[in-house]
């Protein structure tokens, strides 16, 4: 786009042959800036009409005078269109010139509302026009139009975003549209990313069951089988719909908000009445006798509960900082660690209390079965 200068000549002589032109029908906002800038009107300068208006008498006895209006194509700067308006005085003595330039309205910053952001102001492809610095904050984060919602464009960072991070924009900038397209699930692991393409739907027999032997309603089974996703680089299982991991079984997604939200029993995870404290224990028999052995102290660094021994000397070390908390004992294969006290071995495994406690009194030493003689 090409900003309108207008320039105006006063001319004087009698026999001037000027073409008059059309002038368009719109005109950039003319006010009372001043500048003193001169017009480029050598020969490479871009004209795009000339309009002639002559008066009926001179001045002071001087010849009748006749102006023309070039009005110069200049090209657009920083997004703000601008006009010019230059008056040449001329009575077969030196010229005298006078230029003022006028400027449209000021544009600010649609997302933080400055006016004349010192960084500059950018025009993004949806139509928008924001400063460079919330530009690259939102290259960095969301790479989304804060007004809108719609993704960035590439050609709204380029010559702004610094090389180096123009490839980790690129990269957000797919996951972004991956997860706006129903076709597709991105799983939500973070150390993964995998994208997985989604099954058509088919008609079959909706299941009874979950994989962990819960009894599943109509409601459960169809959103378990719609939304229950194994992700092939991984192995975790996640909700398509919320992006969860690993799947909610039984539960609705809202259903499944709302139980993470509630305080739940140290040991078997089910959901207390409002208002128990983070760590306590429900009122099964097994759970409150667990909760008499287990220790009660909270490691300074994570704020982890400690999953050993009441009365130990040392605490063995953070099984959730580890990530071997969600383990199943290799004793019982039932249960994660986190749901018993634990005893940590001499080689660094950790197997429940009671397991170990249970081996030792039948006098099987090893998981090994041997049916040689």
């Amino acid at each position: 786009m090409h900003a309108a200068e207008e320039v105006s000549i006063d001319l004087t002589g009698e026999d001037d042959d000027l073409e008059r032109a059309e002038p368009p029908q719109s005109f950039p906002n003319r006010g009372a800036v001043r500048s003193s800038s001169p017009i480029d009107l050598t020969d490479d300068a871009e004209v795009s009409f000339v309009d002639v208006e002559s008066s009926s008498s001179g001045e002071d006895g001087q010849c009748p005078r006749k102006r023309a209006r070039v009005h110069q194509a200049e090209p657009q700067s920083g997004g703000v269109p601008h006009s010019f308006g230059t008056s040449i005085s001329s009575d077969r003595g030196q010229p005298s010139v006078e230029t003022s330039q006028t400027s449209g309205p000021h544009l600010g910053c649609g997302w933080c509302k400055m006016q004349d952001p010192s960084s500059g102001i950018v025009h993004l492809a949806c139509g928008h026009v924001v400063c460079k610095t919330c530009l690259l904050k939102a290259a960095e984060c969301k790479c989304r139009c804060k007004i809108c919602s719609r993704l960035l464009d590439v050609s709204d960072v380029q010559g702004i975003l610094p090389a180096e991070k123009l490839t980790p924009f690129l990269d957000k900038l797919l996951y972004c549209m991956v997860d706006d397209d129903e076709r597709f699930v991105r799983c939500p692991n973070e150390k993964c990313g995998n994208v997985i393409e989604r099954a058509e739907e088919i008609s079959r027999e909706l299941p009874t069951h979950a994989p962990d032997g819960q009894p599943l309603s109509e409601q459960h089974a169809a959103h378990m089988q719609k939304n229950r996703y194994r992700c092939n680089a991984c192995g975790e299982n996640f909700c398509a719909s919320c992006k969860v991991l690993p799947f909610h079984l039984a539960q609705t997604c809202e259903e499944a908000a709302a139980s993470r939200a509630a305080v739940h029993c140290r040991f078997c995870a089910i959901q207390l009445p409002r208002g128990s404290k983070e760590g306590s224990a429900c009122s099964a028999e097994e759970c409150q006798q667990r909760k008499d052995e287990v220790c009660e102290v909270v490691h300074k660094r994570c704020r982890h509960r400690c999953l050993g021994c009441f009365g130990e000397a040392t605490c063995m070390g953070c099984l959730e900082c580890k990530g071997t908390a969600g383990d199943f004992c290799n004793i019982c294969w039932t249960e994660e660690l986190r749901a018993a006290p634990c005893l940590q071995l001499s080689c660094g495994h950790a197997f429940h209390r009671h397991c170990l406690k249970a081996r030792l009194k039948k006098r099987w030493p090893t998981a090994k079965i041997s049916f040689s003689s």
